[in-house]
């Protein structure tokens, strides 16, 4: 009996060409093919002869399951001829697992689409074998949106170069790539220049010098490739996963249902009882319980939404119908529309053009999250859709599709309860969270952000700089006492400017910069016959990170040949004068050598002589708080450089409220200068003069008073010829505005103010903070030894939890004491959580 099944199936075998051998043997280790038949586990299964295959079958099954699972296997090859064809992983599972032991699949497939599946430096060392055997038949491959970075390119173009690959086309957009990665590619090229036509490098950090040695072989008559896709590039896009692609959503107030209620300034979504008063309008969809964001999308977007209840989370086109419970209405069930259904029950299902497809649960996973990410690329027409757990993206399905109009994100409703919330950018979130993004004994108020910047948008920056900076970053800033410190950490090479200090960097490597101004040393200025030109900043970064540094400087563009600039480098309480290697419209560009603290000077007597020049300067306005018995109010004027940083002075003045208004001017030193105001009642000084005042303390030039109920104020600060020289009108009635609310919150209890602070507590309260806090509660009794121990060992996130809960729920007194603890430990973030 046995050898008669054993004659059946090899009868079976030898009927199929080498390529579905491979495919067959690939279908018997894959569980979801199998169903209830165990899966085949076993190392160089794809190298087994025909009849080596059988007899694993036989003593794999019983005989009669042997042949249903022959069978089987063999009608899937029948029916998916087109599989040999084109192999898609995310048909399996989207894993480094799954590629793996699919491997001889991959191998025989024209195509390979293996986008987005989590594919690391591992599975290219896996492929750089494959296209390194004759038996290879790719001559397609995407590997988009995998973190593979150089490391991986370099095993893959060692499979490149091989003379037996056929490759000519490679997706490798979104994959971390910098200028090391393009390097490798283009060597493999070069030794290999036969195959390859389609390069796509998007979304990826080339820099000038990447993109430059692969452009060569476009001209190169040796190779073949006619097509280098590059663009958008920069070192916005070195962001691991999807995440890279994040799009803030904005909901359309209307277009949403009459029983949909907005809450969470209108970030959250609830299907509620009882309709909501809002007015008609064309878009508001009349019976379908839905709505539509206002974000129209292209490119490539990802968000994030948290769900509960049974819900619809949808992409449509902005035509769907509005009127009626027609199909033309509903998302998911005509083809303007594409519909993931998220339930509690934890069922998941997809519908285009109402045709739904149930999710398996070993996609789904067992456990529901309540956490769904979306993926599309507009251009591509792919949309997926991803289970989202605190670490990593499960596949849940993918529409391949053309998309033929604009896509608008949309959710459905479909039980009373149901909700979504649209998840803040989940990088600021990761840069709160993580230790490694995290500097001991600071305090952090603003998370890093880094964006590209475009050559003729970036203001206060000559055509030079633009050329040279690749990102601008707005960096953390940490309180310490009255001093406040900035940090970013660099992602890699490339070139950046801090939004916030003006300065610029030139970066080699991955790296950490910590920086803040210090005061000058007038004693080691007058030794060297100099006088400071900007504020002097202490920098700290590691070893040979930084090769350049770029400070701003104060000089009109047409007198900068006038202008003796220099740097100075002071360490150990030495000051060394470096030569700069340029000097911009906007900046002084010098070497950066060591560690230390680094400034602007003017030569003394170079600086006499141009003493009639003038230097760019800013016009600062801070509103203090008015005085409840005279009922009026203070407006200081500040008359400063145009490098002095706005934050330092915000800090100095931290209890005022600074007016943002636009500043720039031109200031004469020591030349005498007017303020006026018409609604003032008083301004004193009445003439002061215009000194280059460098910190650290920024003391007002005017102080102007005004009636506590001013709404609107025309200012003017005229020279001595009396000559306008800034004019602008203000309206201060925002900043009273939230001037009340601030001052209605610090009116409540301690423990409502707490509760109304924790989330901003809880994001950006540091280490050394809490634990100072923790020291402090448990010796005023406040807190237990063990409610202490309890928070120590938990994350920094977890702990400030923590802290804040245990301290609320114990009364007023001790919420007043953690907040008296707060403004001691740092005022600078107390301020940002108005409890100062």
């Amino acid at each position: 009996m046995e050898m008669r099944v054993k004659h059946q199936l090899l009868e079976v075998l030898q009927d199929l060409r080498d390529e579905e051998l491979n495919s067959f043997q690939c279908y018997l280790q894959d569980p979801e093919l199998l169903g209830d038949f165990p899966a085949i586990r076993k190392m160089g299964l794809e190298t087994l002869s025909r009849t080596e295959t059988v007899d694993l079958i036989v003593q794999k099954y019983a005989l009669n399951d042997a042949v249903t699972v022959t069978n089987l296997i063999t009608k899937k090859l029948k029916m998916n001829k087109e599989d040999l064809e084109v192999f898609d992983l995310k048909k399996h599972t989207a894993s480094e697992k799954t590629f793996l032991r699919l491997l001889p699949w991959v191998k025989t497939s024209n195509k390979s689409l293996l986008g987005g599946c989590n594919l690391s430096e591992r599975s290219c060392q896996a492929l750089s074998s494959a296209l390194d055997t004759e038996s290879c038949s790719l001559r397609e491959l995407n590997l988009s949106n995998n973190d593979l970075q150089d490391s991986g390119i370099k095993f893959l173009s060692a499979g490149l170069a091989s003379p037996h690959c056929k490759l000519e086309t490679l997706s490798l957009s979104g994959c971390l790539i910098t200028e090391k990665g393009c390097c490798s590619l283009a060597s493999a090229l070069s030794s290999n220049p036969s195959h390859l036509r389609e390069l796509d490098l998007s979304y990826n950090h080339p820099g000038a010098s990447g993109t430059t040695v692969l452009s060569a072989g476009l001209k190169d008559p040796c190779w073949r490739l006619d097509t280098l896709k590059v663009e958008p590039a920069g070192v916005q896009w070195l962001i691991p996963g999807l995440r890279k692609y994040f799009c803030e959503l904005n909901i359309d107030t209307n277009t949403a249902y009459r029983n949909l209620k907005l809450s969470d300034r209108n970030r959250k979504v609830t299907y509620m009882e009882g309709d909501k008063l809002y007015p008609d309008h064309p878009d508001r969809f009349e019976w379908c319980t839905q709505l539509l964001c206002r974000n129209g999308l292209t490119g490539r977007c990802y968000w994030e939404v948290e769900w509960s209840g049974d819900i619809f989370i949808s992409l449509s086109y902005r035509g769907i119908g509005r009127r009626g419970f027609s199909k033309d209405c509903v998302f998911g069930w005509n083809d303007q529309s594409w519909s993931l259904n998220c339930s509690d029950d934890g069922c998941y299902s997809v519908w285009h053009n109402d045709r739904g497809t149930t999710i398996s649960s070993s996609s789904s996973s067992s456990s529901v999250s309540h956490r769904v990410g979306v993926y599309v690329d507009c251009p591509a027409g792919t949309l997926s859709f991803y289970s989202v757990s605190p670490d990593t993206l499960i596949h849940l399905h993918t529409f391949n599709t053309t998309f033929t109009e604009t896509l608008y994100p949309g959710f459905g409703f479909w039980s009373f309860g149901s909700s979504v919330s649209l998840c803040a950018d989940a990088r600021k979130r990761q840069l709160t969270e993580k230790p490694s993004h995290r500097i001991e004994g600071f305090t952090m108020i603003k998370a890093s952000c880094v964006s590209s910047v475009k050559a003729d948008t970036q203001p206060g920056l000559s055509e030079d700089n633009t050329k040279m900076i690749e990102s601008s970053f707005t960096p953390e800033v940490y309180g310490e006492s009255a001093h406040i410190f900035y940090s970013f950490r660099c992602p890699g090479q490339g070139v950046f400017q801090c939004t916030l200090t003006g300065l610029v960097f030139d970066i080699s490597q991955q790296a950490e910069l910590l920086y803040k101004t210090v005061q000058w040393d007038e004693k080691l200025l007058q030794q060297s016959n100099k006088m400071a030109a900007g504020p002097l900043f202490n920098i700290k970064s590691s070893k040979d990170a930084v090769r350049q540094l770029h400070l701003p400087h104060c000089v009109p563009k047409d007198d900068l040949l006038s202008n003796c600039l220099s740097v100075v480098h002071i360490s150990d309480g030495e000051m060394n004068v470096l030569k700069p290697l340029k000097i911009t419209d906007t900046h002084v560009i010098v070497e950066f050598p060591h560690l230390s603290s680094f400034g602007l000077v003017w030569d003394i007597i170079r600086r006499f002589w141009n003493k009639e020049k003038p230097v760019l300067g800013q016009v600062l306005l801070f509103l203090r708080l008015p005085n409840p018995k005279t009922q009026k109010q203070n407006l200081n004027v500040f008359l400063l450089p145009s490098n002095i940083p706005v934050e330092e002075v915000r800090m100095k003045h931290r209890y005022s409220d600074y007016i943002p208004v636009p500043s720039n001017c031109e200031f004469f030193k020591d030349c005498i200068y007017t303020v006026l105001c018409p609604v003032a009642c008083r301004i004193q000084p009445e003439e002061e003069k215009f000194h280059l005042d460098f910190g650290p303390n920024y003391h007002p030039t005017f102080e102007i008073r005004l009636p506590a109920n001013t709404e609107e104020v025309s200012i003017t600060v005229k020279d001595q010829m009396q000559t306008d020289v800034w004019r602008r009108d203000i309206d201060l009635s925002d900043v009273v505005q939230t001037r009340d609310n601030r001052l209605r919150l610090q009116s409540l209890p301690p423990d409502k103010h707490l509760l109304f602070i924790r989330k901003q507590f809880v994001d950006q309260v540091s280490d050394s903070t809490l634990n100072q806090l923790l020291d402090s509660l448990f010796q005023q009794g406040i807190i237990n030894m063990e409610e202490m121990d309890s928070a120590r060992i938990k994350p920094r996130a977890d702990r400030a939890r923590d802290v804040i809960d245990v301290v609320r729920n114990k009364g007023e007194e001790a919420s007043s004491s953690l907040i008296d603890g707060l403004r001691e430990l740092d005022p600078y973030f107390s301020e940002t959580l108005h409890v100062s």
